[in-house]
């Protein structure tokens, strides 16, 4: 992480572009993985990549992390299936809605995780509907 700060300090970098650096640093790891990993498992990492809020953000994120994976030697054509499914997620557990959590009476954490609860629900049901790779 250090090396990648260091390299948008050196090109001066806009601050978008360093967000979205750190954030490729952070997490490409977990995206490379999101294949296998099941509804909460892709909820936690939409919500750590703020992809509720900043979803052009999470669109570029993706970019790169497939840039990342075809980087390699013999993997220029290869698909990216993780980037559908993570897309498939945000778009299902996006239909959740604040609203219900708050007229419930729920507020703070308890509203965050009833709000976190019922987007692993909606990808869970989202992801068995999608067919099978």
């Amino acid at each position: 992480m250090a090396a990648v700060e260091a390299v948008c300090a050196r090109l001066r970098a806009p601050l978008r572009w360093r967000e979205l650096s750190a954030l490729v640093c952070r997490l490409h790891t977990r995206c490379h993985g999101a294949s296998g990993m099941r509804a909460a498992a892709l909820v936690r990492l939409l919500e750590a990549a703020d992809a509720f809020r900043q979803p052009e953000r999470f669109a570029l994120f993706l970019q790169s992390c497939e840039a990342a994976a075809r980087g390699r030697a013999g993997l220029q054509e290869a698909g990216y299936p993780q980037a559908d499914r993570l897309r498939h997620a945000l778009a299902a557990a996006s239909t959740v809605d604040a609203a219900e959590s708050l007229a419930r009476g729920l507020k703070g954490q308890a509203g965050g995780a009833d709000i976190h609860q019922r987007r692993c629900r909606t990808v869970a049901a989202a992801l068995s509907e999608e067919p099978p790779p």
